[in-house]
């Protein structure tokens, strides 16, 4: 089992995420996370996390542990969720929703809200409207008398509003909002309904609903009082209300998730939404066990949004409801964020410190080991992940691989986007501009657009177009100072905007889009384009008979739009063409100044010393790409060295055997990376072998000369004169044969002959497991000799089975393997303090001399160590 800590699009910080396949890593990290452009390759720079596990998983490896870095200035996206009001503060800026983990990967994210309203039949033995039916409502603890079967059916946690309207001369509403708290069943009524009797929770809120004018235009609420009596001929609705969110990314609907409720009782309360950081740990810390399906349910696929609600069970429910709600959903882009994406990732600069825990990472290998153990037995898990970086890794027992394959980048540097990448036109121009608006830009540079004849409506089923409305007119597109000429430039980075024109009593719209333009007859048409809405158009001043659509999450490029109006089924002419520009986000450069390796080596010395300090874990660890022959050498001879000067603590020499070094890097074609090829650090596709090789041979079977998967070249080229001197420092060189792509060797960073082969290493991991699984079965056994040779006996016939699988060298048993718990090791002085040692002795396949295990048990304490 591997595990890859690294850079990610999304995901929890932090915290070791089990992935079975490429696709759940997708559907939980995202893309390759864009870093940096670099001006020598003329490419983008992107994260190598998601590159090593697909490597990983296309050389063998079956299960691997995820672990995202990010630096503390990491920021999460705020959603206002269309249409909730907070009732304790109904003219602030709104409820909001966040995402469900750090990043910039949301700014292509706008939310949608509707509202699902499902009739409720009132008791007809309790008429609605009376004295008594009101009294019942407008009590503190308000009751309310239904009829209900199986497609209406209420139950606790439900959110009903009643509603008394239309009364002879009415220009308002009254509404009742209550939740319910219990339901008390009533008479029996027909065959397949029930009579029931709901009980709030609390008391109903009254309010009063002015509709406006228009009809269209969102109502004002005021706060009220239950009536005394209900006006003549006022109709009384019941409904149970719900909510629907739509999530759209990059302008394509791809999650939609309905019957959320708006009370903790409510089985799918929409403030149950989980973050990554609580859904994906291994015990979900939410702590109403009712909300556990709904929660489960948006794990795969994961729901990209989650509640701001922390696990405390003491905490107030927010008062929201529904009130600026329709059926249809209107959306909202995520709240104004003024850092630039790479700094709300996490990763403004290159920091080496996000890949270790600064308090383990200056620690020896013994020492780590017993902070690490404190830290855990102090932690509070509701806290989140007790450790940072690799360290992060430090409880997951299974895991025997880790790598870190984004510690091998370079620095970056934050730059601003050139001129011609933000304001820069590429449509052919032409003559005379259309009407469209600025953006704050100056677009005194930019080639004009000709003006578009509005399109006649085709003959037929909206008939000629001469009997049709007027085209819209003031088309336009806001931010906006003055008609420009030429496209509307947006600010850079900016994906959101509103398009605007002028209302006609009655009319709904169709507002169409095209990323291209084309010439027909001597007019300029938009070019296959498609429908981006059908209505009565959204928001706007109907005062001043304007209509407003806001567009989100478009891609950059050149998008235009035209719209007309439909009145009484006759369509009428396109409007004039608006053109918009979405532009580049700012990108960081790759930095031109090389530290010489300096972060890398911080990076695999610490990790080395935890691999020790943990005894069971081997570090697969990469080069930079640009490191050739010589850097390469030089960069063996740092980690093999006690002291470094990029490193605050020494690396002892029995630490070295924890790590292996290879290089160069494969290049593996893909699809869908740009250049359909991408080159990626070795570690992700040494780690699938290394875990390929174990699950069908053994843990102590080299993975040499086994041809990695899909490899087409290497980067870069090493001179084969040069592969002796690489492999006399202790790096694990990749080359190409006839058979493909493989390491010349399998051999770890250590000088001593008995732990140079990663296959002595991994045996000795593996034998430690076994040792301290035993070992906890063993806690509450007498010390006594039939125990003695109980245990003997237990390990002498799993080293049988080794032997025979062909981990040990020697001929015979007993020159493969010794086991002894003598009263040598256990003198009755021992025996009375309730210790227990038993020493493991074994001659891995290649080295000719006995390596020693020794396992210790005293109490509830196991330990376990090499003796040389």
């Amino acid at each position: 089992m591997a595990a890859f800590v690294g850079f990610a699009a999304s995901g929890p910080r932090d915290l070791p995420v089990l992935i079975e396949d490429p696709r759940r890593f997708a559907d939980l990290f995202g893309d390759d996370l864009e870093l940096a452009w670099d001006g020598r390759r003329g490419e983008v720079v992107t994260s190598r996390l998601g590159a090593a596990v697909r490597d990983f998983f296309r050389n063998g490896g079956q299960r691997c542990w995820v672990v995202r870095v990010t630096g503390a200035q990491a920021a999460t996206n705020q959603f206002v969720v269309p249409g909730l009001i907070d009732m304790n503060n109904p003219t602030g800026p709104g409820i909001t929703l966040q995402a469900r983990s750090p990043g910039s990967w949301s700014d292509r994210v706008v939310v949608g809200a509707s509202l699902e309203a499902t009739a409720l039949r009132p008791d007809p033995a309790h008429a609605p409207g009376t004295a008594s039916w009101l009294a019942a409502i407008a009590a503190s603890t308000p009751r309310l008398a239904l009829v209900v079967d199986a497609a209406s059916g209420v139950s606790a946690g439900d959110l009903v509003r009643v509603t008394v309207s239309h009364w002879p001369g009415a220009t308002s509403s009254w509404e009742a909002w209550l939740f319910v708290d219990r339901i008390e069943e009533a008479r029996s009524a027909a065959r397949g309904s029930r009579r029931i009797e709901i009980v709030g929770a609390t008391p109903a809120r009254w309010l009063t609903r002015i509709a406006t004018a228009s009809g269209d235009a969102p109502a004002t609420y005021t706060p009220s009082v239950a009536p005394a009596a209900l006006p003549p001929g006022a109709v009384v609705r019941i409904d149970r209300i719900e909510m629907e969110l739509r999530v759209r990314i990059e302008g394509e609907e791809r999650f939609r998730l309905n019957g959320l409720g708006f009370h903790r009782a409510h089985p799918r309360w929409w403030e149950a939404l989980p973050r990554d950081l609580d859904l994906l740990q291994q015990d979900d810390p939410w702590p109403f066990e009712h909300h556990a399906t709904f929660r489960r349910e948006l794990l795969a696929p994961r729901f990209p949004l989650a509640s701001s609600r922390t696990c405390d069970v003491g905490a107030t429910d927010t008062a929201a409801l529904p009130l600026a709600m329709g059926p249809w959903p209107t959306y909202g882009a995520p709240l104004e964020l003024a850092a630039p994406a790479l700094a709300r990732d996490g990763l403004a600069r290159f920091d080496a410190g996000v890949f270790v825990d600064q308090g383990l990472a200056d620690l020896l290998p013994h020492q780590v080991a017993l902070e690490a153990e404190h830290v855990l037995r102090a932690h509070d898990r509701s806290q989140g992940a007790p450790f940072q970086g690799v360290h992060a890794v430090w409880a997951v027992d299974e895991v025997t691989l880790i790598a870190a394959p984004d510690a091998a980048h370079r620095g970056w540097e934050a730059a601003s986007a050139p001129d011609d990448l933000a304001l820069g036109f590429d449509v052919a121009a032409p003559s005379e501009p259309p009407v469209v608006a600025r953006c704050g830009c100056d677009d005194s540079r930019l080639p004009t657009l000709p003006r578009c004849p509005p399109e006649e409506a085709p003959a037929g089923a909206f008939g000629p177009s001469e009997r049709g409305p007027a085209a819209p007119g003031n088309f336009t597109v806001e931010p906006r100072e003055a008609p420009p000429e030429g496209p509307v430039a947006l600010p850079v980075g900016a994906r959101a905007f509103t398009l605007r024109w002028t209302h006609t009593d009655g009319a709904t719209y169709v507002v169409r889009e095209s990323t291209t333009l084309e010439r027909g007859n001597g007019e300029i048409r938009l070019h296959d384009p498609s429908v981006l809405y059908e209505g009565p158009g959204a928001g706007g001043d109907a005062t001043a008979h304007v209509r407003a659509l806001p567009v989100f999450g478009r891609s950059p490029g050149l998008w235009h739009y035209q719209v007309r109006a439909v009145v009484d089924g006759v369509a009428g002419r396109w409007s004039s063409i608006v053109s918009v520009r979405v532009t580049t986000p700012e990108r960081a450069l790759l930095s031109d100044v090389d530290d010489g390796g300096d972060a890398l080596a911080r990076v695999q010395r610490v990790l080395l010393r935890m691999c020790a300090a943990r005894g069971d874990l081997l570090a697969v660890l990469s080069l930079s790409e640009r490191f050739r022959e010589a850097e390469a050498i030089e960069h063996a001879a740092r980690l093999r060295s006690y002291d470094d000067p990029a490193d605050r603590a020494g690396l002892p020499p029995e630490a070295l055997s924890y790590g292996m070094l290879v290089h160069p890097w494969p290049v593996v074609p893909e699809p869908t990376h740009r250049g359909n090829a991408r080159r990626a650090p070795p570690d992700g596709a040494a780690s699938g072998v290394l875990a390929s090789r174990a699950i069908r041979r053994g843990a102590w079977i080299s993975p040499a000369n086994e041809a990695l998967a899909d490899v087409v070249a290497l980067s870069p080229a090493l001179s084969p004169s040069r592969w002796e001197a690489l492999l006399d420092a202790r790096v694990n060189v990749l080359r190409q044969e006839a058979r493909g792509f493989v390491a010349l060797g399998a051999d770890t960073l250590s000088d001593d002959p008995d732990l140079v082969s990663v296959t002595a290493r991994r045996l000795l991991c593996f034998l430690r497991r076994v040792a301290l699984q035993k070992g906890a079965e063993y806690v509450f056994e007498p010390h006594d000799d039939f125990f003695r040779r109980e245990v003997i006996g237990s390990f002498e016939r799993l080293f049988s089975d080794l032997f025979r699988a062909g981990a040990f060298a020697g001929r015979s048993p007993e020159t493969a393997y010794q086991v002894r718990a003598d009263t040598a090791l256990n003198p009755p002085s021992a025996v009375n303090q309730g210790r227990f040692v038993i020493e493991l002795k074994v001659a891995p396949s290649i080295p000719l001399s006995f390596i020693t295990v020794r396992l210790t048990q005293r109490g509830d304490v196991t330990a376990v160590a090499e003796v040389r």
